[in-house]
């Protein structure tokens, strides 16, 4: 199994990143054959799409534009799990991560959905907002239009709450996220 996980936030080794470190040592916990790549998207150059539609006359599974994805494309093509992990700003996920979707058009083939059919997708966000809060429903729907539309089986979505006196809540994500992991 191939797993790779996209974090969003701009905060290194923050709540956002643990919680996908606690998803992915449950896979590895099952999995004596499993092969876990992170990447950290705040430290990558990633710039927005030009609308150009040169990655859709060419059909070659990258992007004219120069920058850290065209490293990226290659670790998407051979994941079998994509973990996104992204904070709300905003009541969306964060520009990272929206830059990183958004050049993900390079491996879409004219409708051919192939690149991404049957690879399994779990999301993680955090918010800290007021609640109730709308966000986590906005993107958790998000994903799942681009799921279905991509023929990815969005397998989890797990939103936590980060905001003041959150700990208890952090600790049982954490937890759920590692027995959800070790179930995959």
């Amino acid at each position: 199994m191939n797993v790779l996980s996209i974090v969003g936030s701009p905060i290194k080794n923050g709540v956002t990143e643990k919680l996908v470190d606690e998803l992915t040592k449950g896979i590895a916990s099952k999995n004596d054959k499993v092969e876990i790549n992170k990447l950290f998207l705040q430290r990558q150059e990633i710039k927005p799409c030009f609308a150009c539609q040169t990655c859709q006359k060419l059909f070659n599974d990258k992007c004219v534009i120069e920058d850290d994805m065209a490293d990226n494309y290659p670790k998407i093509l051979a994941a079998d799990v994509l973990v996104f992990a992204t904070p709300i700003y905003w009541w969306n996920v964060s520009a990272q991560t929206k830059l990183f979707i958004d050049r993900m058009y390079a491996l879409l083939h004219k409708d051919d959905v192939s690149n991404f059919a049957g690879k399994k997708v779990i999301l993680i966000n955090t918010y800290g907002g007021e609640r109730p809060n709308s966000g986590p429903k906005i993107v958790d729907r998000m994903f799942q239009d681009m799921c279905k539309y991509l023929n990815m089986d969005l397998v989890a979505t797990v939103a936590v709450y980060t905001g003041k006196n959150s700990e208890e809540e952090v600790q049982e994500a954490m937890e759920h996220l590692f027995d959800l992991g070790a179930k995959l």
